[in-house]
């Protein structure tokens, strides 16, 4: 439990995915959830060990193919899930977004997923790139330390015209593990993206 000196004051950001053309069924949606097993180096920034780095994108691989297949019964994957720490640096991201821009990748799909531990220059190679989003009232490069590392989530939207479009969550607080363990270069984020959309019905999804 934070003490009241450790407690934030958290922007909430509103992205509306109505105006990308994702529309998801209101009976039932498609979700793929990856729960790989991660080898992480024993001291912060926690990275994906070199030995592990193989294995762990294969997961990936295997994962987004499991997506693509869809025999979940919906008609496509509309959320695909990797956790924190799974999707190995720029390269683990990168393999990513080009399973997204390929063309059998269907429109209206969203993915999210943790990447390991991204010191500020990979953040602001991700941050710099197109069709990239960073809240920057609250998260901009000028506010993360340079012995910062930065424990991102990645969310992926790949709208009904084919743009895939990424937003970058810097972690808020460390979790119960995490606090166990030396964290005290880890950059605390200070917003959050609220997504909004309709269902086929009308009425609103938020995540």
């Amino acid at each position: 439990m934070a003490t009241p000196s450790e407690e934030l004051e958290i922007n909430i950001e509103a992205v509306d995915l109505n105006s990308r053309g994702v529309t998801l069924p209101s009976d039932r949606v498609g979700m793929v959830l990856s729960q790989p097993y991660v080898s992480l180096t024993p001291t912060e920034p926690y990275k994906c060990t070199e030995e592990a780095k193989e294995l762990q994108t294969a997961a990936l691989t295997d994962t987004l193919k499991v997506a693509l297949a869809a025999r979940h019964g919906a008609t496509i994957t509309h959320f695909t899930v990797f956790p924190e720490y799974s999707i190995p640096g720029l390269e683990g991201i990168a393999l990513v977004e080009n399973a997204l821009r390929a063309t059998d990748w269907p429109s209206g799909t969203i993915v999210i997923g943790g990447a390991d531990a991204l010191p500020k220059p990979d953040f602001a190679i991700l941050a710099d790139a197109k069709d990239t989003h960073v809240e920057t009232g609250h998260n901009a490069l000028a506010r993360i330390g340079d012995h910062e590392w930065i424990n991102c989530g990645v969310i992926w939207v790949k709208g009904a015209d084919g743009t895939v479009e990424r937003w970058l969550q810097p972690k808020l607080w460390p979790a119960g593990p995490e606090r166990r363990t030396r964290f005290r270069n880890m950059y605390r984020g200070k917003s959050i993206f609220s997504f909004n959309g309709p269902f086929e019905n009308g009425a609103r999804y938020r995540f």
